[in-house]
């Protein structure tokens, strides 16, 4: 069983492919999308864990992509991990909120690999305890 489930979207090939391939090496799902659109739609789909997302994307940016997300009731619990290799981290911050969780520039991956962890972690630690008290309640 994987340790979380995780929609990439970058639509640089080159660094979705390495961020796949480190994920997977330590045990993730890794599903990718190479555009918003796609990666909009495949959120909708598969409810991952986890959305790691670059901000710069053709058809539909990832602002626009967090804002829906973010918006609808089935998808606006999805933890997003914004990606961007823009130097105005700060304006990216303010704009994107509360709406994601991390914003990391595209220059190292050991800080985002972290965060992931730290993530799935917390949400599955979430789960276990919200399926302990259904089956507490069920139980009395």
């Amino acid at each position: 069983m994987p340790l979380g489930w995780i929609l990439v979207d970058e639509d640089n090939i080159d660094n979705l492919e390495l961020v796949r391939f480190l994920l997977e090496k330590a045990g993730h799902q890794v599903y990718c999308a190479y555009d918003g659109l796609q990666g909009l739609d495949m959120a909708r789909q598969l409810h991952p864990d986890l959305v790691l997302l670059d901000i710069t994307l053709p058809a539909i940016d990832g602002w626009h992509v967090v804002k829906t997300l973010k918006a609808a009731p089935a998808t606006q619990a999805i933890k997003v991990v914004a990606l961007t290799a823009h130097a105005y981290l700060a304006i990216v911050a303010k704009r994107l909120a509360r709406a994601v969780m991390s914003i990391f520039q595209n220059r190292s991956i050991s800080p985002i690999l972290s965060a992931i962890s730290s993530s799935i972690s917390r949400l599955k630690l979430a789960l276990q305890g919200f399926s302990w008290g259904l089956h507490h309640r069920s139980s009395q």
